[in-house]
């Protein structure tokens, strides 16, 4: 971001595995406390609540919630926010998030009655996918793949390999 110079410089720079894991905890905690800010600045808020595969094409629930009680404690304790303005939330459509009594999106309904629900566009295109030609599929799937082992030397976390 600053240049060749810069990063050069920063790169001299020995930090210990605790330094950094303590200094990724404080910037992850400082960009929540600014994120939960706006949001009350702003009032009114949604939610975008996922569940994914992992390589082992295990479901991952990209929530850090298990259940709407957890999702609640946060919403409501840690973040000093109300459900009232929660006017919106957008599921994978996966059953545990829509079913029609005890799924995550029922159980906002009832504290957040005007909220709205959607299903996310990704994965209604993913969806779209499952019906194009064999061909345009392949080319797809092999652009995914290209795309996921290029991240995955870059990073330990893929953000579309539930389009494989």
């Amino acid at each position: 971001m600053f240049g060749e110079s810069a990063a050069k410089i920063t790169a001299r720079v020995r930090l210990s595995n605790d330094t950094v894991a303590r200094r990724a905890i404080d910037l992850a905690c400082d960009m929540e406390e600014q994120l939960i800010e706006q949001i009350k600045s702003a009032k009114w808020y949604s939610l975008q609540l996922d569940e994914s595969t992992d390589e082992a094409n295990l479901a991952i629930l990209l929530l850090y919630f298990s259940n709407f009680d957890g999702l609640n404690n946060y919403i409501i304790d840690q973040s000093g926010l109300d459900w009232q303005f929660c006017v919106g939330v957008c599921t994978d459509g996966a059953a545990a998030m829509t079913g029609r009594h005890f799924g995550v999106v029922a159980k906002i309904k009832e504290v957040a009655p005007d909220c709205e629900s959607t299903h996310c566009f990704i994965h209604r295109e993913n969806l779209a996918t499952k019906k194009m030609p064999k061909e345009l599929n392949d080319v797809l799937c092999q652009v995914v793949k290209v795309v996921n082992h290029v991240k995955s030397e870059r990073s330990e976390f893929s953000l579309i390999r539930f389009l494989v």
